[in-house]
This record gives C-alpha cells, structure tokens and sequence, in this order.
C-alpha cells in the first residue's frame, strides 16, 4: 500500500494549484510600515523614547513602537495613532511585592524610568516632547540634567510585579551599601576614591559641599584620625 506521503506527493500540479493562495492581485495589499512621524513641527522616529501626557500635571515616558495610519480620532480623522513601550515610574511599582523596604525608597531615583512589556494604542496628540533615557552610569557623569532626561537600571514586568536585575542585585555604595541614587549627593574619599553620603560620614549636605578634603570613617583610621573634611559632591 502506497504511504500518504507517496499519495500527496503523486497529485497532479492541477490539484495542487487547486490549494494555493489566491493570486496577489486578489489579497488586500501589505499596509505600509510607516518609520517616522511629524506632530507640532517635530519629527518622532520608531524607537525613540517620548515625554506623554497623562494628566493635565504629569507626563510619563514611552517608547514609540509603531505608527498605526488609521487615526482613530474623529476630531483629526488624518492623523496616525501610535504604539507606545511604556516605561514605569517610582509610583508605578508594587514596592510590597517587590521586597523593598520604605525607608529604601530614597534610592530610587526622580528620574529614574524602568522599562515594561506593557504597551497600549494611543492618540498622537499625547506627545509632549522628545526626552532622552540613560542608562545610570551615563546618567551620573552627565553635566547638565533637565526635566526631559531621565535613567534606567532596571526592567519592570506589571503582569509578574518583579524587577530585573532585583532591587537587592542593584550596584551598592558608601558604607550602608545601599544602591546609588543620582538625584542625591554623594563625597568622594580622597583616599581610596570610594562615594559616601554625607550622612553616612556624620555630615550635612551643606557641610559636604564647603569642605575642600574628604577622609571616610575606615581611612581616617588608617590615617590616626587626620582629616574630617568633605570634598567633591556628587549631584
């Protein structure tokens, strides 16, 4: 007895073309995949990251992922809309499931974003403005830093409330090795170079900021106790 196989393939071509895909000229053509878009004079392109609006008093931050030509919106009929990668907040996450202590919350930072999986649809009217997304190292040797610069070190997963790499695999400085927050000050030790909070060193911000040398704790024991004063801050 013949296999299927051996059946299938001992069909005729006229069988076979009875199966085929219509030809093209009878199937919906292919949109096309627009790459970039002008709204209000400036031109956004697929893969930048964007300032939305979500409020009248709050924006977030998104990445644009896609530009959908049917708008969608009645009032602007023409315009595209667009899908945005979303990019969470310090509010946004669950800190109780993610394991991390209030009085930790001082080590997340103002501007700190953590990329998600979630992504919605939405109206091209709620661009704000082109803004920029580092990560923290380039974000700390950054010169000036606006409103529409922001950091990441972390993904965040809203189906899963997880952090990766987790809050507690985070780089940690200074003595109480807690995870570096940018937005707060740090002082160098002219020793050994490590960043310490002035707190930590028994100082006020103030006080860091106006002294000219800076010898942590350990090496001012090292040294005999020679050397209180704080140098450099780290803004």
């Amino acid at each position: 007895m013949e296999s299927s196989k051996t059946k299938a393939i001992s069909k005729s071509k006229n069988e076979f073309q009875k199966h085929q895909a219509p030809p093209s000229s009878t199937v919906a053509a292919k949109k096309k995949q627009y790459r970039k878009l002008c709204f209000k004079e400036v031109v956004y392109t697929v893969g930048q990251t964007i300032l939305f609006r979500e409020t009248d008093k709050t924006c977030v931050v998104g990445k644009l992922v896609r530009i959908i030509e049917e708008g969608g919106n009645p009032q602007h009929p023409k315009w595209p809309m667009i899908e945005v990668q979303w990019y969470y907040q310090r509010k946004d996450l669950d800190f109780k499931k993610l394991g991390i202590a209030q009085e930790d919350l001082i080590y997340i930072g103002d501007n700190e974003v953590f990329p998600t999986n979630h992504t919605d649809r939405i109206y091209v009217d709620c661009i704000v403005s082109p803004c920029q997304v580092f990560t923290i190292k380039e974000y700390d040797d950054l010169d000036n830093i606006d409103t529409y610069t922001f950091f990441t070190r972390a993904n965040y997963n809203p189906m899963q409330k997880v952090l990766e790499p987790s809050f507690k695999e985070w780089e940690t400085f200074c003595i109480c090795s807690k995870p570096l927050n940018p937005n707060l000050l740090y002082i160098k030790c002219d020793e050994c170079s490590q960043w310490f909070h002035p707190s930590c060193m028994g100082l006020t911000d103030d006080e860091a900021q106006q002294q000219e040398e800076f010898y942590c704790r350990p090496c001012q024991g090292k040294r005999g106790g020679a050397g209180t004063n704080a140098g450099a801050g780290k803004a």
